[in-house]
């Protein structure tokens, strides 16, 4: 808390709450024009807090998971210097910095049950404004252009049968309704299935279907199974989480079996086998390999694949300037921060899956367990998606990712002060 005295009267303001918002506004915003442009500021606004909130308390909140991050960003400093692209990567580095500073000086006791309800509430809108976009997606963006910004991608894909409603991208919708299911299935295998559940399952697994994300429609079939089996609660809670999944993906499947719009659902599943399963991803795996070819042990700098891509050639192969990055976080990590940079930053990632696991199958207080039910589902999402998507390139969802590793390693010291 700290005040400002406008004419006599003092107004106090939390740094904290503050620090909040700053973070969930980067996190939520998704492909929104207003996330787009103000999530860069927004790191730059959790630095200045974590400053303030320093000169404030006087203290930091310290945990393991600090040792890691920190020898971390030296590396991705000193990296910036020899860097293929120097701006790129110390953007990168600002931005990892932000969410450390965040994690180290905040005052997180409420963050998490705070962060949840946001959650629960913004992914359920997102979830319904898909499905209304479905009928009319021309329509539907001219209604809320305001917010969605250039809306020709947004037309497109919703006349090819992939829609995202207020996330405005597709991928951003369907790591939405996952971030959504996260919650409901945290608060079903700690506090019982209840119709209200069930309910918001079915709007968000709607929602994701919608979507046609296929690895993040697995994530949500994957991690309710693998909690199912993992989880020591109690018979009739399981019977009933069991009932639920399956009760859940049977609605789904008549849902897709039934309405014409999701047939681009089933198309995308049907060529799995196919070589235009991965999207033309191949020739960015490629690029990814010659990146680790050229410094094995340090990388060529992080973030720099579409700048190396499109400045040897790869431009002229897909006939376009490329910026989506290369679409596999572990092959593009390896080829921008090498070896050394790879291990540091995917270490503690496992370590933080196998504390959730962990807590999930010994802890006992109600709580405590939801919190651990959530990060780790969010963790195993980005490490499945990671196979053929840019979770760590993007603000939104890199800072989530690192969010979610650090809280998984300060609720397990929190349990054992406890």
């Amino acid at each position: 808390m700290f005040g400002i005295l406008l004419g006599k009267k003092e107004y106090h303001i939390d740094v904290s709450t503050l620090a909040f918002i700053d973070i969930a506004f980067i996190i939520l915003s998704a492909g929104t024009k207003w996330g787009y442009i103000f999530r860069p500021y927004a790191c730059y606004g959790l630095i200045i807090l974590a400053m303030i909130n320093i000169a404030i308390t006087r203290r930091v909140n310290l945990s393991k998971i600090t040792l890691f991050y920190s020898v971390l960003l030296i590396m991705m400093l000193i990296n910036c210097y020899f860097s293929y692209d120097r701006l790129v990567s110390f953007n990168f580095f600002v931005e990892y910095l932000s969410v450390f500073l965040f994690c180290i000086t905040t005052d997180l006791s409420n963050f998490d049950s705070r962060l949840f309800k946001v959650i629960d509430v913004l992914t359920i809108v997102v979830a319904i404004s898909i499905i209304i976009s479905v009928p009319n997606p021309a329509a539907f963006a001219r209604v809320f252009q305001f917010m969605l910004g250039d809306v020709s991608t947004f037309i497109s894909r919703g006349n090819n049968g992939q829609y995202s409603g207020f996330a405005k991208e597709i991928a951003e919708a369907a790591v939405l309704m996952n971030y959504g299911l996260a919650v409901q299935w945290a608060e079903a295998f700690t506090k019982g299935i209840h119709k209200k559940n069930v309910i918001k399952m079915i709007v968000l697994f709607i929602g994701l279907l919608l979507t046609t994300k296929r690895t993040l429609l697995v994530v949500a079939i994957v991690a309710p199974l693998l909690f199912f089996f993992l989880s020591r609660i109690q018979i009739t809670t399981k019977v009933k989480a069991f009932i639920a999944i399956v009760f859940v993906g049977v609605i789904a499947y008549i849902i897709v079996s039934n309405v014409p719009a999701l047939s681009t659902v089933i198309g995308r599943f049907q060529d799995l086998d196919t070589d235009e399963s991965h999207g033309g991803r191949e020739i960015l795996w490629t690029y990814s390999r010659m990146m680790f070819d050229s410094n094995p042990t340090w990388g060529i700098g992080y973030g720099t694949f579409n700048s190396f891509f499109n400045t040897n050639y790869g431009n002229e192969i897909i006939k376009m300037n490329w910026i989506a990055y290369g679409h596999n976080i572990y092959l593009e990590a390896l080829g921008e921060i090498g070896i050394v940079g790879t291990i540091l930053f995917f270490m503690p990632v496992m370590a933080a899956v196998i504390i959730g696991i962990y807590e999930i199958r010994t802890g006992h207080e109600q709580q405590r367990k939801y919190r651990f039910f959530f990060w780790t589902y969010v963790i195993i999402m980005y490490i499945i998606y990671g196979y053929s998507g840019n979770c760590i390139y993007y603000i939104q969802q890199l800072v989530m990712f690192v969010l979610a590793v650090s809280r998984i390693f300060r609720n397990k010291e929190a349990s054992v002060l406890e």
